[in-house]
């Protein structure tokens, strides 16, 4: 250390008794109780300059907050449901106390509850000499010297301090240690003592005091689960210069606003140092009025001492640490990428791993299939901290909704259903193409008359990424049949067609598409019609036609006209009327029959 700490002798430092004037009994009897209880906050706060200087000088002989000479007070690990598994068999932990009240017994409770074996030596703390208690079978020592300023540690207790560290143990001091002259354990006060309450170092009492994290102290140990900034009540405070030790120099972890070191640490040798800016069971304000002391009641001061001793007592040991990491909502297949986070105690980083129906690079988390997703955290620690239990989380991916894609080819009346107009297509995410199952209601198959026609469709896609899905069109069925004339052996008007009487003749015709067997309102009719010689002719062998009445051949049609061989010598027109109600004729002229033969042949041929 360059310097010395604080060349000043403070005269109020003596440990000399005095008798209390009896006004001064009177004012401070009543703070004499340990079990006071805590008040709150003032309204003063550290950007307000001090009216006294701090530590307040006290009267003369006078012993405030001291303890009433109680014996040791042990508590054993309670390892409480907040506290993690590995710290049920804590350290050992020595609390020198200047003074037993509701501050001291809050700070002995909450180390208890975090699994450290406790043992509280009642105030003042300066009249320890390493004795009584030594120092055998402990890891760690706090010393409290809020209430306690007016005198330093007895020659032979820093020693022991000094020894107890540099042999392996922890010591984690606080204010005043850097205004009281205690050079024999120089090496455990970190920051010296300004007094200044309108420098940086923000000397106050009963002030409101912001820790902040400094870059040199993310992820230490000692700010293990604490908010990178937080706010207390400071008892007393004076952000000091930061010692400066020709070797192992101290770490600053945190910060005060005006950029004074808060949190100290130092490793010497193979013990530790933590050492805090406040003053922990100081009872003056800034305006020389007493107050009870609230800092070792604050929640996030618990959690610095109790990572202060994990740390100390550690000596290069591991310490535990845990993963924060909350539920994740329900997806869609299809939905965006997104992001995930989560945070372990020790302020390391946390990395991802997934099962399921997704995959996780970095903390952004891609869906691949419809299903469940499991992502689990993971921090594998590091020299100063253990393994974390890995924590996952697990969601639901619902199966997306196809998009059905259907524009039916256009319906004439009496023509059924087919691939043209039953030929829906299904697309799922990113417009990418879906196998399945379509199924049509009315099914192929099906005729219609004219009119408006509702079809319907439900497919059932291949993938299980996808639910099914239904779709429905309308169409208008036209009633127009598309007549497209008479087909040979008949040809169309004008032509007369000769051909023997008695004969079957196969009366061809097309409509342009299958339009079911429904496309006549009734049989063809014929009608005796005068002969027009003039008119142009075609003779129409006879064959082998069939059994009479309708049959289809794709858009062709054939109905088989019986003739009587009582129509020789006349003409006659054929009508075939369709069920559009369009007419379409053709003329014949009839001959004679051959005369009659037994030749089966012959008989064939004239469809006899």
């Amino acid at each position: 250390m360059t310097g010395p700490r604080n060349p000043v002798v403070h005269l109020h430092y003596r440990r000399g008794r005095h008798l209390l004037p009896l006004v001064i009994a009177i004012l401070f009897g009543p703070l004499a109780c340990s079990n006071d209880e805590a008040t709150g906050p003032s309204t003063g706060g550290s950007g307000i300059a001090a009216t006294v200087q701090h530590p307040v000088p006290k009267p003369a002989g006078s012993r405030m907050y001291t303890s009433r000479g109680a014996p040791y007070r042990v508590y054993p690990s309670t390892s409480s449901a907040g506290a993690p598994a590995a710290l049920t068999v804590g350290p050992s932990v020595l609390v020198l106390a200047d003074t037993e009240i509701v501050s001291t017994e809050a700070l002995a409770t909450s180390l208890a509850n975090a699994g450290h074996q406790v043992t509280l030596r009642p105030g003042p703390e300066y009249t320890w000499d390493g004795t009584n208690p030594s120092l055998d079978g402990f890891d760690v020592v706090v010393h409290l010297n809020g209430s306690s300023y007016e005198a330093g540690l007895l020659d032979d207790g820093q020693t022991a301090l000094a020894s107890f560290v540099a042999n392996g143990g922890g010591y984690v001091g606080a204010m005043w240690n850097g205004q009281e002259y205690q050079p024999l354990m120089a090496d455990l006060v970190l920051q010296t003592f300004s007094g200044n309450p309108a420098g940086p170092e923000q000397s106050c009492g009963f002030c409101q005091m912001t820790y902040h994290t400094d870059a040199a102290g993310a992820g230490h140990p000692v700010l293990a689960g604490l908010p990178s900034s937080f706010t207390f009540t400071a008892d007393g405070h004076d952000a000091g210069p930061q010692v400066e030790f020709a070797s192992n120099p101290s770490s600053v972890l945190m910060r005060v606003p005006s950029g004074a070191a808060a949190v100290l640490v130092r490793e010497i040798g193979a013990g530790r140092v933590v050492s805090f800016s406040f003053a922990p069971n100081y009872y003056w304000d800034d305006a020389g009025a007493i107050q009870d002391p609230v800092t070792l009641q604050d929640a996030n001061i618990q959690q610095l001492y109790v990572n202060a001793v994990n740390w100390a007592s550690g000596s290069g040991s591991a310490q535990p640490q845990t993963i924060t990491f909350g539920p994740l909502g329900g997806k869609v297949f299809g939905d965006a990428d997104f992001a995930i986070s989560a945070s372990a105690s020790s302020g390391l980083p946390v990395s991802f791993t997934s099962t399921g129906g997704c995959t996780v690079v970095g903390n952004t988390v891609s869906i691949t299939a419809a299903g469940s997703c499991t992502i689990t955290a993971h921090q594998a620690g590091n020299e100063q901290y253990l393994p974390a239990e890995d924590v996952s989380q697990s969601f639901q991916i619902q199966q997306a909704v196809p998009l059905i894609h259907w524009t039916p080819a256009p319906l004439m009346s009496g023509t059924p259903l087919g691939p043209s107009q039953l030929n829906a297509t299904a697309t799922g995410v990113g417009g990418v193409p879906l196998s399945g199952t379509f199924t049509y209601t009315p099914p192929a198959g099906t005729s219609f008359a004219a009119g408006t026609v509702t079809l319907s469709v439900e497919f059932t896609p291949s993938s299980g990424n996808y639910t099914s899905a239904q779709h429905s069109v309308t169409i208008t069925v036209s009633g127009t049949m598309n007549f497209k004339g008479f087909y040979l052996p008949i040809k169309n008007l004008p032509y007369v067609n000769n051909i023997m009487a008695g004969s079957a003749v196969p009366v061809k015709f097309s409509l342009g598409s299958y339009r079911g067997m429904n496309v006549l309102q009734g049989p063809p009719s014929s009608v005796a019609v005068a002969c027009d010689a003039s008119a142009p002719s075609i003779t129409i062998r006879p064959g082998v036609a069939g059994s009479a009445g309708l049959r289809a051949l794709g858009s062709s049609y054939t109905y088989v006209w019986r003739t009587s061989p009582s129509w020789a010598g006349t003409c006659r027109r054929l009508t075939v009327t369709l069920v559009d109600g369009s007419t379409h004729a053709a003329l014949f002229r009839f001959t004679s029959p051959a005369p009659a033969t037994t030749n089966s042949t012959a008989r064939r041929i004239l469809g006899r």
